[in-house]
């Protein structure tokens, strides 16, 4: 008995041989009203948000203080915070598999080059489940971006944005005001969806989604931002490209970080503004044609996609901005499985300090609008894919492709 308790008194008193990365960056950001540190991993660009005292242990880890040590500052930092020295070794091997922390042991290497595999394993297996949602590997863009930015800040101006406003509000009201005859013009679902429309479509579509991630990325850069992630995915067959600005986090102003959310929706709306105009200034030809797909491309995406905050895109992004709760998918469906595990099993879990005391029950309702909301994109999509191709007797490939991906 002496032995196993000299053993346990040792292993706390021994060196933790992991010290914290001299590379990261961090930067002090509110939310809620509270203070959290939010660390950025400059070579795999990921983003970790900690509590100050979460911080503070992080900091302590220097290769050469012992559990018991990390207790004793954490307690003098923190006189309220009383943690076990096993809360202290759960957070610090949290730390680690986060990448916050280095390994003074040999064989440090290894272990990296098999979390990275295991990590291009899962992505590489989400892609190819998910047919109707192909995201590709990416480049670097921050340099063409650095180049395009200084012919285009412009558009930041508050000039340009009445200007833009102006526009896309005369739009509507030619819309509006013309409605019989717009809808006279439009041509039937068969022929616009038809396959030589669709290549058409096909196109345009690509071609603005490309501006759409470009606005993302250089909104990123007006505010000091930084983009390092940028490539091709294909949703429902159509190209379009992705931006990764996760830099936006590390923004102290949360309606900068809205405004970069929302900077792609912006310019598609501006560009459907302009279409509406062309197409109904033109003859019928390829110029009308193109004009007609960029309206119809420009502003279903983003009614059903981009701005709906009940899927995974801007909008999505732009609200948990806004309130301040970040993974705000997660931490909801979170909340529902807890509260089901509660009031069924009678299990009780551990509670997630970012998430808001009040309001719990729109967490609830958000998580099951989203998932049913899911669903309904998702026979939307079939049922879509099921009218286009039944002309040709391919009906049965778009309903086989739509419950692979769900």
């Amino acid at each position: 008995m002496s032995t196993l308790s000299e053993s346990m008194t040792s292993s706390t008193e021994r060196p933790i041989p992991l010290s914290v990365r001299d590379d990261l960056i961090s930067k002090w950001i509110h939310y809620k009203g509270l203070g959290y540190w939010v660390i950025k991993d400059p070579v795999s660009l990921k983003y970790t948000r900690l509590h100050p005292e979460q911080y503070y242990i992080l900091n302590l880890l220097n290769g050469a203080r012992c559990p018991e040590e990390i207790k004793d500052e954490v307690h003098r930092q923190y006189p309220t915070l009383l943690l076990s020295i096993s809360e202290i070794q759960q957070l610090i091997s949290d730390l680690y598999r986060k990448g916050l922390l280095t390994s003074g042991r040999p064989g440090q290497g290894v272990t990296l080059i098999k979390q990275r595999r295991e990590e291009h394993k899962k992505k590489l297996t989400t892609t190819l489940k998910n047919v109707l949602y192909l995201r590709l590997p990416g480049w670097d863009p921050e340099t063409s971006l650095q180049r395009l930015y200084p012919y285009v800040k412009w558009m930041w101006e508050p000039w340009a944005a009445l200007m833009f406003a102006l526009l896309i509000v005369s739009s509507w009201i030619l819309i509006g005001v013309q409605f019989e005859a717009f809808r006279s013009r439009l041509p039937e679902f068969q022929q616009f969806f038809g396959w030589p429309n669709l290549i058409y479509m096909w196109f345009v579509l690509g071609a603005a989604k490309v501006i759409h991630e470009f606005g993302h990325g250089l909104s990123c850069k007006h505010y000091g931002g930084e983009c390092h992630g940028m490539g091709i995915m294909f949703l429902v067959f159509s190209p379009c490209l992705y931006c990764d600005v996760s830099d936006s986090w590390m923004l102290r102003n949360k309606w900068q970080r809205i405004i970069i959310g929302g900077a792609g929706m912006y310019i598609e709306v501006i560009m459907s503004a302009i279409a509406v105009w062309i197409w109904w200034f033109t003859k019928p030809g390829l110029l009308n044609h193109l004009a007609l797909n960029l309206f119809f491309v420009s502003t279903v995406t983003t009614v059903i996609f981009n701005a709906n905050p009940l899927m995974r895109f801007d909008g999505y992004y732009m609200m948990s901005d806004f309130l301040e709760i970040p993974n705000l998918r997660q931490k909801a469906d979170k909340h529902l499985r807890d509260t089901f595990a509660w009031y069924c099993l009678g299990i009780e879990s551990q509670r997630d300090p970012f998430m808001p005391e009040t309001g719990k029950f729109w967490f609830i309702v958000y998580a099951i609008s989203a998932a049913l909301y899911r669903w309904f994109i998702m026979f939307g999509i079939t049922l879509f894919l099921y009218t286009v191709l039944k002309p040709y007797d391919l009906q049965s490939i778009g309903i086989t492709l739509a419950v692979i991906s769900g």
